[in-house]
């Protein structure tokens, strides 16, 4: 893994509180609050990419996608995951 790529694990639910996927991704941090989460796979699972890359970007506190600004349950799992990576 290059050196500028963190692993985050983190549950995605696809309907709250009945149906939810353990997953971890590659995340790489492009600019200030600003990443490309790729090689999104089946926690425990090298490769078998299930969701195609994407690029997340906090705005005013809100992990939104860049390209409609709007936030999803799966940037929301994301982002709390990267905030976890980087606090510790």
């Amino acid at each position: 893994m290059a050196a500028n790529l963190t692993l985050i694990d983190f549950t995605y639910e696809l309907k709250t509180d009945s149906l939810s996927i353990h997953l971890m991704a590659d995340v790489e941090q492009l600019r200030e609050e600003e990443y490309l989460i790729k090689n999104i796979r089946k926690r425990g699972v090298q490769t078998g990419e299930l969701i195609p890359p994407i690029v997340l970007q906090k705005l005013e506190g809100i992990w939104v996608h860049k390209d409609s600004r709007k936030e999803t349950h799966l940037s929301e799992a994301v982002g709390k995951a990267i905030e976890r990576s980087k606090s510790g």
